[in-house]
């Protein structure tokens, strides 16, 4: 069984570490793109300062450093420049879109959690109004179908790789410093040691017995520790926001059509599927 981390696995994860080479990869060939683009802005601007965006706030910081500050001194370099913008795209949109992928993936599969879910929002929201972010706290089924989602989906089966800052022993490791660790999260979210039934979408394992949602120590799927996600809170109010309001106001089953996995690297993709969605204001009458 794999720790809770993992640097530099043994031989046995040859396909886990074949994955995180290709994540690597993937992440060089997206920064090569991005500085194409950087360089496009300098050219297309000149001597121009442009605060408005992005990119030119950024440059414009960075050419007023003095020289040979910005290896010495500072944080501030275009490389770091080209790796938030990355940071931006994967975590800023791609993990909620693909987030919600999964959602509507699992609900439309499993569709007594998806009545579940409606009727606990049509009690505490209503029929005729719509989910906000001041229902939240009062809808503990949906918060719990959320978990589910963000457990079974597993989207970042290997966190953001970090360094080691010194030599180290963990749970009977040695691990030099500067070795490259990657927080196996997989491990706490599908490990049969933590969930009964792992593969089974079961919201109800969030619940109390008094019906409240509650966390378990394992479940991290945003990391652990000082470096934990830092859009955690904001991904948390984004997925509810959409998610409970398309489950309000539609009902979603998968059509007859073949269900198709591909094979995916940093971000752990849903399957190609096809869903009917239907207006509940249509299935009342």
């Amino acid at each position: 069984m794999a720790p809770l981390w993992w640097a530099r696995a043994p031989s046995r994860r040859d396909g886990e570490l074949e994955a995180y080479r290709e994540e690597i990869r993937d992440s060089k060939w997206c920064l090569c793109i991005l500085q194409g683009e950087v360089e496009a802005y300098r050219e297309e601007m000149g001597d121009q300062v442009d605060t408005g965006c992005y990119i030119g706030a950024y440059l414009n910081e960075l050419s007023q450093l003095k020289s040979g500050e910005e290896d010495d001194q500072t944080t501030l370099t275009v490389d770091h420049l080209k790796a938030n913008i990355l940071e931006l795209f994967l975590a800023g949109s791609e993990t909620t879109s693909s987030t919600l992928w999964w959602a509507m993936f699992f609900l439309a599969s499993n569709p007594q959690a998806q009545q579940t879910m409606q009727e606990e929002m049509d009690r505490v929201v209503g029929r005729d109004n719509t989910p906000a972010l001041a229902h939240m706290d009062r809808l503990p089924y949906t918060m719990a179908t959320i978990f589910e989602v963000q457990r079974m989906g597993n989207l970042l089966p290997f966190a953001i790789p970090h360094k080691a800052a010194e030599d180290v022993s963990l749970g009977g490791y040695h691990i030099p410093k500067d070795t490259t660790i990657v927080f196996n999260l997989s491990h706490g979210l599908l490990d049969p040691k933590y969930w009964q039934e792992p593969t089974q979408f079961r919201p109800e394992r969030f619940l109390t017995e008094e019906g409240k949602v509650f966390k378990p120590d394992h479940f991290m799927p945003f990391g652990s520790g000082k470096r934990v996600c830092l859009g955690e809170s904001l991904a948390r109010l984004e997925v509810f926001v959409f998610l409970a309001s398309l489950m309000h106001r539609f009902s979603w089953r998968l059509t007859d059509d073949t269900v198709t996995w591909e094979t995916s690297t940093i971000i752990s993709r849903p399957p190609n599927f096809f869903v009917y969605a239907v207006s509940r204001k249509e299935e009342a009458k």
